[in-house]
């Protein structure tokens, strides 16, 4: 099984749109960390994170703990955007 992202990829985040279940999210939070994840939930003041490698164990937040949230809406490789 190939990585869903590779290093080097440049991720797209439609910020228009609202993240659901199981979609692929940026993540980056008030104190500066940025996470991508899966969201799996958002519960009154929680939201849940998955990893999306499988490497890490799910992660609940407190919402005012988050500055933004955007759902990924694709990738595109380095090469793609590289001088040539």
């Amino acid at each position: 099984m190939s990585p869903r992202y590779r290093q080097g990829q440049y991720i797209i985040v439609e910020p228009s749109i609202e993240p659901q279940p199981g979609d692929d999210v940026v993540v980056i939070c008030k104190n500066g960390r940025k996470l991508l994840k899966v969201m799996a939930w958002i519960r009154g003041d929680s939201v849940s994170l998955l990893s999306v490698n499988d490497g890490h164990a799910p992660l609940t937040l407190d919402l005012s703990e988050v500055e933004r949230m955007h759902t990924v809406a694709g990738t595109v490789p380095a090469r793609a955007l590289q001088k040539g």
